[in-house]
């Protein structure tokens, strides 16, 4: 630059907010804090300023409400409106459940539909978004409903003496109150968690092998659900009757072995009788009358026998 030229002075003028100073860029040239405007020259002072621009002011609104509530498996359909020229724009964030859709119709609203389905149950929290001549969000709640369903159990199967646990399981919004019927095992209990989940626990007492019919019921403000499934309580088999009998020569004679456990066991027999006197398996027992000269002592081994286990027992049959 020659000498003797004058140099403008360039300066940034960023916190200066005198009304008569600031330069207004309009809604076309962006809005918001930070943003430059062109420079102006001042004619008195030669100097180029640039003046931070005003934050604009939004026009739009969300006119809609803030939540809605609809029910699992039912078609529904909710408009989402604002207010605001020209029309702007909606989007949305947050999972939405399977079956429904957000769509922006292009006029200032947008459509939430569908049919809630599959896995679909709870609350949904959504944001609304409104851009156009400024910018708006808003929280939205969507609330699906479900019905109470028991998740399918079948025959629960446990054993005498042995820690068990059965898990039941309702789907459901508002999570399902969960209670059972029927007689349980002794050694056995039945819980509520209180969130749509429960279980039926603890060791069967020796002796309740057995079959047990249980219904459990769902419960809330959708409705009801019951399922109705049997507790097998194996066991093996433990004789319950005497381990000896008597009998005479000439009396008529019965005598029935007895066992417990689950399923029911079977009793064989092996070992020589006094003639006379038979055994039937079917029954288990020991029938006839002894013939003269049969006097002495039988030793007989006894075998009961289930799917739990096999235990064996020595009889002694007296012959007098």
């Amino acid at each position: 630059m020659s000498a003797g030229t004058p140099t403008a002075r360039r300066t940034v003028l960023k916190n200066w907010t005198t009304p008569a100073l600031l330069i207004s860029l309009g809604t076309g040239l962006g809005a918001g804090l930070g943003a430059m405007a062109p420079p102006a020259v001042l004619a008195a002072t030669q100097q180029v300023s640039y003046v931070r621009m005003l934050p604009q002011t939004s026009s739009i609104t969300f006119t809609s409400a803030t939540s809605d509530t609809v029910t699992y498996g039912s078609p529904f359909s909710f408009t989402v409106t604002t207010s605001g020229t020209p029309a702007p724009r909606l989007t949305k964030s947050g999972l939405l459940p399977v079956g429904v859709k957000f769509t922006d119709n292009g006029d200032g609203t947008a459509t939430l539909a569908g049919m809630p389905r599959g896995r679909s149950e709870g609350v949904y929290p959504l944001t609304f978004y409104a851009n156009g001549d400024g910018f708006a969000r808003q929280s939205f709640t969507l609330t699906v409903n479900r019905a109470p369903a028991l998740r399918h159990v079948g025959t629960v199967r446990a054993s005498a003496g042995s820690p068990v646990s059965q898990m039941i399981e309702a789907k459901g919004y508002p999570a399902p109150s969960l209670s059972e019927s029927g007689t349980l095992p002794t050694g056995l209990s039945f819980t509520d968690n209180g969130d749509g989940t429960g279980a039926i626990s603890g060791t069967p007492a020796t002796g309740t092998g057995g079959l047990y019919p249980v219904t459990i019921t769902a419960t809330s403000s959708q409705g009801t659900d019951s399922e109705t499934f049997n507790i097998k309580v194996r066991e093996a088999p433990v004789f319950t009757s005497s381990p000896s009998a008597a009998a005479s020569t000439g009396t008529p004679f019965s005598f029935t072995a007895t066992a417990s456990g689950y399923p029911a066991p079977t009793i064989t027999k092996s070992g020589t009788l006094p003639k006379g006197v038979r055994y039937r398996a079917a029954t288990a027992t020991f029938s006839g009358t002894p013939r003269a000269g049969t006097a002495g002592v039988y030793t007989i081994t006894l075998t009961a026998r289930n799917r739990s286990g096999t235990v064996t027992q020595t009889f002694t049959l007296t012959v007098s």
